[in-house]
């Protein structure tokens, strides 16, 4: 297995969860009802950890190629 480093891994290691956060945190912008906040919370808490445990889960399958990759690329907000 590679490290997948081109596409949109070359701007955020998490392109999947940042794109699942955008898109709640916006229809939540849309539907501001107390319920779309409160799965918003959850989902993003819940996602966030879940990032947690996939990184541990990468760097000891990748090793200090990871640990370079990580150093480049921001985990779930791309730098502009």
């Amino acid at each position: 297995m590679t490290l997948q480093q081109k596409g949109l891994h070359k701007y955020v290691r998490h392109p999947l969860y940042f794109g699942t956060l955008l898109f709640i945190w916006g229809l939540f912008v849309i539907f501001p009802f107390l319920n779309n906040l409160i799965a918003c919370v959850v989902i993003t808490g819940y996602t966030l950890i879940g990032i947690e445990l996939e990184e541990k889960k990468l760097q000891m399958e990748f090793g200090d190629e990871y640990d370079e990759y990580a150093k480049r690329v921001p985990k779930l907000i791309p730098r502009l």
